[in-house]
């Protein structure tokens, strides 16, 4: 059993002032169950046992004065109203404890009901603030979302763009590349054409040198029969006029005149209608001069003899101004020919290197000028024979090609 915590000397305001536990505490410490009691209930019991009815105390006679010795009725009866006195006081006094009690318990259902209320608009305060947290955070949850959808639709998009970027990119390259591959079988079927073209214009161009070296080679059989046929011819002649002045001389008895053609058959009265005329282009002349001694098989020791017939101008010149041992040898008279008519191998380089065909042209005349301008070069150069110094020609020229103009020249 729960013992006692306070006395009697306990005020009403005292008890008023206890908590609801201290009561449950003091009425179960004086054997009085708290159980199911309300705090207002428990308070009352308690009041109950700390102001019970005070019982009527025995008169004690006590010596009085005479004058003031009341008889015992009187005593009796100022007892009653003393008592009557006692219990209305504590009777005031109770009600102003219960109207104080009820005060306190008015006032603390009204701070019930204002912390209840206030709890409760506290509560409604954050529902509605937790409501608008909700609402702001879908709203910020819908935002984000929208955003990301956004995003993902410009990301979408710029894919499908690089994706289309990427796919015009691929049709360009392709057709670049179809194009290029056109152009390259074009390219190689132009050139397979002018392959076959040039093959076909080498065969021609063979086939015409082959023909025009087969007429070349009938004209000059028959140009050189007909030369022997006409030396046959002049030579009967001239045995015939020598024959006549023969008798005419011994029917005036003078000598005979001895045949002047020499030990070799070579007459130079004979041979003489034989050179080409000269027609100012040295180069073109002494090849068609050399071709003539060839053809007739005239000795090259006679060949200064004849060709100096046919000089004019210029060349007249030269030849007048060269020694006479200069003049009978014939590859010392060609060369200063060709040096007084710039004539010299440079001269056939450059019109090798820079001859073109004309319009009308044949293939197999432009290879004839050609291969006459390289082998009036080469002659020049006296590497038509000489393989080894042909190669030293061809390496001079590249090597002169590539050094400055003023050393060039």
């Amino acid at each position: 059993m729960a013992t006692p915590m306070f006395e009697q000397g306990l005020t009403l305001e005292d008890v008023l002032e206890l908590s609801a536990d201290e009561l449950r505490d003091e009425l179960a410490g004086r054997d009085i169950d708290p159980k199911g009691m309300s705090k207002v209930e428990m308070q009352k019991a308690f009041i109950k046992i700390l102001f019970p009815d005070v019982p009527v105390a025995p008169v004690v006679a006590q010596t009085v004065s005479p004058l003031t010795a009341l008889s015992a009725q009187q005593l009796m009866e100022l007892e009653v109203m003393k008592l009557k006195m006692e219990s209305e006081e504590r009777e005031s006094r109770l009600r102003f404890e219960l109207e104080a009690l009820e005060r306190k318990e008015k006032k603390e259902a009204e701070f019930l009901e204002k912390k209840e209320r206030q709890e409760a608009e506290s509560l409604a305060k954050k529902e509605a603030f937790e409501k608008e947290e909700k609402a702001l955070e879908r709203e910020e949850k819908a935002e984000a979302l929208r955003k990301q959808e956004k995003q993902e639709a410009i990301e979408r998009q710029e894919k499908a763009e690089a994706l289309d970027r990427r796919n015009r990119i691929e049709d360009e390259e392709r057709q670049r590349k179809e194009k290029r591959e056109a152009i390259e079988e074009d390219r190689k079927a132009a050139l397979l054409e002018r392959k076959l073209e040039a093959e076909e214009t080498a065969n021609k161009i063979k086939l015409d040198l082959e023909d025009r070296k087969i007429r070349e080679n009938r004209a000059i059989e028959e140009s050189k029969l007909k030369m022997e046929l006409e030396k046959l011819e002049m030579d009967d002649k001239e045995k015939a006029r020598q024959h006549e002045i023969n008798l005419r001389r011994l029917d005036q008895n003078l000598p005979v005149v001895i045949d002047p053609v020499q030990n070799d058959g070579f007459r130079l009265s004979a041979a003489i209608k034989f050179v080409p005329p000269f027609d100012d282009d040295m180069t073109q002349f002494l090849n068609a001069f050399e071709k003539a001694m060839s053809i007739h098989n005239f000795p090259r020791d006679k060949w200064t003899q004849l060709i100096h017939t046919k000089l004019t101008g210029k060349a007249q010149k030269v030849f007048a101004e060269l020694s006479v041992d200069a003049c009978l040898n014939y590859d010392t008279l060609k060369a200063a020919l060709l040096l007084a008519y710039e004539r010299v191998p440079e001269f056939h380089r450059k019109r090798f290197r820079t001859l073109n065909k004309f319009g009308n042209e044949t293939y197999s005349n432009f290879a004839f000028r050609i291969a006459l301008q390289f082998n009036s070069w080469m002659d020049g150069e006296q590497a038509s024979t000489d393989i080894n110094w042909f190669k030293e020609v061809v390496r001079l020229e590249q090597f002169t090609n590539y050094l400055p103009t003023e050393i060039h020249r």
